[in-house]
């Protein structure tokens, strides 16, 4: 498969974390749905992405999807009166491409969800007075490829790090590497066993420390295997803690319900997304182009 091509495992990304100047915020992790590495551009795009794992009926991830042919994207920036985004110091087009294209399972259909991953600063009213250049130049690359999805019927969200649960990616992100860990299949049968001793002892006034050890000494296993057991169970929800506190040995452990879930349960997809008013798109339109 070439740069942009295939799904799951067999995909490809268009750009990869060596194909671009790094920022230290770079990451290559494994993915859970597609057992393949995946190449993330920032940390709000990890962020988004750990998240994501979790959203009901995701089945395929597809990072720095290529909006391909060249050509569609050309004819909706001449259409549109903006510049498209060409190679810096030339005039050599350059393929764009949307950060995170999730295809999601809907009954007996599967739809794809583009997002655009974006720092809110990067999408601020262009409209008012003394607004940065770079900021009408983001809107305009972003009207190109709200474009390119609308012409198949397809609303391109644009998610920020004003509207996702950031301590909770955080969390997440340090919990799933327990998934990763070759350590947890030979675990795989002690989650059950971990949930119930975990609610068991489980108060809301113990710290994550004493739970632990708690339960090291009553399943006759190294605490180093029970955290990851507790980091799994969390992933999974089989305990549903609330991630938007710091999981930490000297904290307490507050669950959302005070109970164990009996089945794996993911968090809602809709309730992330940003909501951007197409205003802000409008009010670009006829903006002099940045550079």
């Amino acid at each position: 498969m070439g740069h942009g091509q295939g799904k799951a495992k067999d995909y490809v990304p268009w750009f990869k974390v060596r194909d671009v100047p790094s920022q230290g915020e770079c990451r290559e992790i494994q993915g859970l749905i597609t057992n393949r590495v995946h190449h993330l551009l920032s940390k709000l795009e990890y962020y988004v992405f750990v998240l994501a794992e979790r959203w009901p009926g995701v089945i395929d991830i597809r990072e720095q999807y290529a909006l391909l042919p060249l050509i569609e994207t050309l004819s909706i920036s001449a259409d549109l009166g903006i510049r498209h985004p060409v190679i810096p110091g030339t005039r050599t087009p350059v393929v764009m491409t949307t950060d995170l294209v999730l295809s999601v399972r809907l009954r007996d259909e599967t739809a794809l969800i583009p997002i655009s991953v974006k720092p809110f600063s990067k999408i601020l009213d262009s409209s008012e007075k003394g607004a940065d250049r770079k900021v009408r130049r983001t809107l305009e690359k972003l009207i190109i490829e709200k474009t390119y999805w609308a012409r198949r019927g397809i609303n391109c969200q644009i998610i920020t790090e004003k509207s996702i649960p950031v301590l909770e990616a955080f969390n997440i992100g340090i919990f799933r590497k327990s998934l990763i860990s070759p350590k947890i299949q030979n675990l795989a049968e002690s989650l059950i066993i971990f949930k119930d001793e975990f609610m068991g002892i489980w108060m809301k006034d113990l710290k994550l420390e004493y739970l632990l050890s708690r339960i090291s000494e009553k399943i006759a296993k190294p605490k180093n295997e029970v955290r990851e057991l507790f980091a799994a169970a969390s992933w999974l929800s089989l305990i549903d803690i609330d991630l938007n506190r710091p999981i930490q040995d000297n904290h307490e452990i507050a669950l959302k319900n005070g109970k164990a879930n009996s089945q794996y349960l993911r968090p809602d997809l809709g309730a992330l997304v940003y909501k951007c008013d197409d205003r802000l798109f409008e009010n670009t339109m006829h903006a002099q182009t940045g550079s």
